[in-house]
């Protein structure tokens, strides 16, 4: 996955403090979507990535925020 970040510089953006602690409750779980955004970005598209998230139980506005602090 690093290989593939360098790669692709793909850069993240610096979360907002008080946006993420609205939204998560634990930090580690920002970094839990972005991994799995980034590792299926190649393979999925944004909506089916999106619904699975969804389907795992993670909230849209969850979702979005994680795919707004990816630059691509």
């Amino acid at each position: 996955i690093l290989f593939f970040m360098f790669k692709n510089k793909i850069k993240f953006a610096r979360p907002k403090t008080s946006k993420t602690q609205n939204l998560f409750k634990n930090p580690k779980d920002i970094n839990n979507i972005r991994f799995f955004i980034l590792s299926n970005l190649r393979f999925m598209s944004e909506p089916e990535i999106k619904r699975q998230l969804i389907n795992s139980g993670w909230s849209k506005e969850q979702i979005d925020y994680v795919f707004k602090t990816i630059e691509r």
